[in-house]
């Protein structure tokens, strides 16, 4: 009993609890079998009907992807089948893995209970749990980011030009499973650099401090010499750095100028217009700036996660003190990503596609959390408490999804009804990306709305959402020679029949009566 006690009072033993809490929560919600949302259909109908080669080009439905993540989904598909768990596994995977090397990176980084904190936000985020369910690249987004902290905590103390060719094999390679990669790769070549520059500041050091030695007193040369050995950074170390900039450099803008390109889509644009810059009101930018990063804060710990903005920067500013090269990894990638987005080239915000600067706020916030609280301890009697409900809240977050999984439109009980009643002369109309998943089976009865007056069908199923004004406006662009027969509503989805009549055949037209 006394051990067991003992047990529950260490870190570590509710440090790993928070670890088998995040993978039950991501595998119960792969395991529960959520319907396929809108933009995840549109990326697995790319998995489905392009060959590999394909995939390094334009894709079906304004979706962009990174290249080789769909390569993975093209050869899980072949191995487990094209059904949504099956799709979703290697992201499922990855996400778990994430959590553990983050666990790692942790324990290294932070005091024991910190640590703990931090492994708590990462495991029950619910941004990461989501991002686990899906077949979308956000979690390898994750993953990239994670396996950089942690590589640069198990090899900074190795010799530069083993740094360098260890990340040679992995960065450029990363860059085509995941585009925010780029940014992570270029927060660990400043850092490196910065090893660099440090290197040969302590040689300089070194030499100025050391007297000149004389033929009477030769240890100080020698001890010179021992001491400079290992300061400064030798050609093969400049020489791997430099290899190293050339190949995540090369592989970016082949990547940026190939796929990237070609998968550039108004359509795609218009979504995240408001993640950029608005240049036209040049004083509320730095405002804009400022309010998106806490936004990305935000998404990483919902629900409240922008009001542990300050615990941030008091955890940026305590890692810093002590290791810059590591602040650098942690908050160059973020830095970049703003100013891409501050280009007009990259989302920056709340948003998904953010999602993959979590784990180095989660970090920050953890470091922080200890000199914020003993600070509101000496200003407030209750401001701890606020602090402490701050920071269980994305746990509680997590724990209410279990009971209320996130809503989402599901098509599944419309498609299933309407398979019943489908003729073989029949067509579905549809322009939802899911419906044209779940009848992948069945693609010649497939049709756009717009298709209908061309393929002149005998009946037309139309399959669409109940939110307010989608089904009517769907609905009105059948053609008027087409007549409701049939009206079915299922949860967020409404399944509409059409007979073709022509004008002729009826007195009065009948306008569209949905239930």
């Amino acid at each position: 009993m006394t051990g067991m006690r003992a047990g529950l009072r260490s870190p570590t033993w509710w440090c790993w609890s928070f670890v088998f809490l995040g993978i039950v929560l991501r595998v119960a919600h792969v395991a529960r079998q959520p319907a396929l949302w809108h933009d995840e259909a549109a990326l697995v109908l790319n998995v489905i009907y392009l060959p590999v080669d394909e995939c390094f080009g334009k894709l079906l439905h304004h979706e962009a992807s990174p290249p080789l993540f769909l390569v993975l989904e093209r050869l899980t598909m072949h191995v487990l089948g094209d059904s949504e768990t099956a799709l979703r596994m290697p992201v499922l995977v990855l996400g778990c893995v994430a959590l553990i090397l983050f666990t790692y990176s942790a324990r290294k980084l932070l005091p024991p209970w910190l640590a703990t904190l931090a492994v708590a936000l990462f495991a029950c985020s619910d941004r990461l749990i989501w991002h686990a369910a899906e077949a979308k690249p956000y979690t390898v987004d994750v993953f990239v980011a994670v396996v950089t902290i942690a590589g640069f905590v198990r090899t900074r103390d190795w010799p530069l030009r083993w740094q360098c060719m260890l990340w040679m094999v992995f960065l450029p390679v990363a860059e085509w499973f995941s585009f925010p990669a780029c940014f992570v790769a270029g927060g660990l070549l400043v850092a490196l650099l910065w090893e660099i520059v440090a290197l040969s500041l302590r040689e300089r050091i070194a030499r100025l401090a050391q007297p000149e030695a004389s033929d009477l007193s030769p240890e100080p040369a020698l001890l010179t010499s021992r001491g400079a050995r290992g300061l400064r950074a030798s050609w093969p170390d400049l020489l791997s750095y430099c290899l190293l900039g050339i190949t995540v450099v090369g592989s970016f803008v082949a990547l940026a100028f190939g796929p990237a390109k070609a998968q550039q889509d108004g359509a795609m644009t218009d979504c995240w217009v408001n993640q950029f810059a608005d240049w036209s009101q040049p004083g509320f930018v730095p405002i804009w700036g400022i309010a998106s990063t806490a936004e990305v804060l935000r998404y990483a710990l919902m629900p409240l996660g922008q009001l542990l903005t300050p615990i941030a920067i008091a955890g940026a500013i305590r890692i810093g003190k002590r290791d810059r090269r590591l602040l650098t990894v942690l908050l160059v990638p973020l830095t970049l990503s703003l100013v891409a987005a501050l280009l007009g080239k990259y989302p920056y915000g709340g948003v998904r596609v953010s999602v993959f600067a979590a784990p180095a706020l989660i970090l920050l916030v953890a470091a922080g959390t200890t000199p914020c609280w003993n600070w509101l301890q000496k200003s407030c009697r209750f401001a701890p408490l606020v602090l402490a409900i701050a920071l269980a809240l994305p746990t509680g977050q997590s724990l209410y999804r279990v009971v209320m999984p996130w809503p989402r439109i599901d098509f599944r009980d419309a498609v299933t009804f309407t398979r019943g009643q489908l003729r073989e002369s029949d067509l579905i109309a549809s322009d939802h990306w899911e419906v044209l998943y779940y009848m992948r089976d069945q693609p010649d009865q497939l049709c756009d709305i717009a298709e209908i007056a061309d393929r002149q069908p005998p009946r037309v199923w139309v399959l669409t959402g109940t939110d307010p004004g989608i089904a009517e406006a769907r609905i009105s662009r059948v053609p008027a020679d087409y007549h409701q027969v049939d009206a079915r509503v299922f949860p967020g989805t409404i399944v509409v029949c059409f007979e073709h009549r022509p004008q002729s055949a009826t007195s009065t037209s009948a306008g569209p009566t949905i239930p």
